[in-house]
């Protein structure tokens, strides 16, 4: 099955300026959890500025107004993703340069995607909102994270359609909530499937630390990595939702939505 198709920059400016920056603000919100992942000793500050950035980007589109402390937080996530990206590549005389390591591109474009969403907020163009879907399309892409790039392009279509049946314009506030509740109360699109991982968790737990696929109220199999769950899930479901889930013990609160 084919990936799903990223979301292009004559797209994205079809939508009204909050919804650009709403749409911006949720893409870089599905991609915290990877940033967290592949940056897992990422200094307390980093992760910080990372998710203050998305919620004022998120309160800005619900206010129709840039949020205060905006800009410098965009400037400090900035700074975050210079050093996320860890070692400069180098080019030897006559040679191409290294490449990037996996895990240095994925947290580098989450923390530039949390940046751009911030900008996209203060200067409210169609290009810095491009941007931060982009990098959160990359980072996704980079961590063969296929349910977060499915679910990207399924919150695309869902705030365009409710754009174009509403009549929204750029003066219409755009508020987090458009995207359904987060995760981490057990509700939204997911919660099924939330059900059913609490429900079955005793038994999960024998692969602790693997990640397990589950759409609707069937558990489809345990992986060892994300990336392999993932890729599995889309084959399976393509832009159906279904989740994938580190198994643990002791759950902590994560916020995709």
């Amino acid at each position: 099955m084919n990936q799903p198709q990223p979301i292009t920059q004559e797209e994205l400016q079809g939508l009204p300026r909050w919804a650009r920056v709403a749409m911006a603000a949720r893409c870089v919100r599905l991609i915290q959890p990877l940033f967290r992942e592949f940056w897992p000793n990422a200094p307390r500050d980093g992760v910080t500025v990372v998710n203050k950035a998305t919620t004022l980007a998120e309160r800005s589109a619900a206010a129709r107004t840039p949020q205060a402390g905006l800009a410098e937080t965009v400037a400090e996530a900035e700074r975050c993703a210079r050093a996320a990206a860890g070692v400069a590549q180098i080019r030897q005389p006559g040679g191409p340069p290294y490449p990037i390591p996996r895990a240095d591109s994925v947290r580098w474009a989450a923390a530039h995607g949390a940046a751009a969403a911030g900008r996209a907020a203060l200067d409210g163009t169609p290009e810095s909102a491009f941007e931060a879907v982009r990098f959160a399309d990359m980072a996704a892409r980079d961590a063969r994270a296929m349910d977060i790039t499915a679910r990207i392009r399924r919150d695309f279509e869902c705030l365009h359609e409710a754009a174009v049946r509403e009549g929204w314009t750029d003066d219409t506030a755009v508020g987090p909530g458009i995207f359904g509740p987060g995760l981490a109360n057990g509700k939204g699109r997911l919660r099924r499937e939330l059900e059913t991982y609490a429900r079955e968790l005793p038994k999960l737990l024998e692969r602790e630390g693997e990640f397990v696929l589950i759409h609707g109220d069937s558990i489809e199999g345990i992986w060892p990595t994300h990336e392999q769950a993932s890729q599995a899930g889309f084959r399976r479901f393509g832009l159906e939702p279904f989740l994938v889930h580190r198994i643990q013990a002791v759950e902590r609160p994560v916020r995709l939505g």
